[in-house]
Formats: structure tokens, sequence, C-alpha cells
């Protein structure tokens, strides 16, 4: 894991909840050079940058392996396959609680994350505190 440094406002980052430390793992893109010999961007894929109790989410996306969902349903062994995808912003919440719906993932229950019931991709914000979500849709 990198020297914990701040995540610019607007940075893509992925988020999963660590089940181990009990906090949320924020994950960014890293890259392993300027260019290849093709003059592609050379990336390497996601890496954990730091681990937050509280973070704030512009556009999320909430994304589900499949394979990973089935695998915990066949092992009965967790592992990291769901994530919320989003705009890393150091905002506050800009609407009252009472606007914010909570989101809820289970892979022994869902194959999906779940707000009041039904299947939820997208939302305007996220707000994730001590592995709770909520959303303003």
């Amino acid at each position: 894991m990198s020297h914990y440094t701040e995540i610019p406002e607007g940075t893509p980052v992925r988020v999963y909840w660590n089940l181990h430390k009990k906090v949320f793992s924020v994950q960014t893109k890293r890259y392993i050079g300027k260019y290849d010999v093709a003059g592609q961007s050379r990336k390497k894929g996601w890496r954990v940058h730091s681990h937050h109790e509280y973070l704030l989410l512009n556009n999320p996306h909430f994304k589900v392996s499949r394979a990973g969902n089935q695998r915990v349903r066949d092992t009965g062994s967790k592992n990291v396959h769901a994530f919320v995808t989003g705009e890393w912003t150091w905002g506050n919440e800009a609407k009252p609680l009472a606007e914010w719906y909570d989101v809820e993932y289970n892979p022994y229950k869902y194959r999906e994350f779940m707000c009041g019931g039904t299947p939820i991709h997208d939302a305007r914000t996220a707000h994730l505190k001590q592995g709770r979500m909520r959303v303003t849709i």
C-alpha cells in the first residue's frame, strides 16, 4: 500500500467494505510509466490508496461481480467482489438525511446492491459511514 496522500476532488475511485479492518478501502488507479511502446498509457490497475470510516462519492455506480457472488454462495467464504465506484469528494452532505435512502448488499440474499427492495446501479451521491451506505437519487 502506498503512503497516504490526499485524493484530489473528482478523482475516480473504487470502494469496498474491508471486513478485517472494519473500514472502507479506497482504491485509485496506478500507472507504471507514462507510455508503452505503442504510445498507450500503461495502466497498472486499481490499488488500495487509503482506508476511511467515512466518505462521500459523487455519481456512484454499484457493481457486483457475478462470479465473485457465486463463489461466496458456493463456498460460504466472503471475498471482495462488490464495489462502489464514483468521483471522490471532500464535500459535505448536500441534503438533509431525510432525503437519503439506505443501500444494502448481502451476497447470501442478493446478487446486486439493493435500495428499498429494488436493485440500484447508479445514484447522485453516496454517503458511506461505519459500514453503512446511503444515497441520494
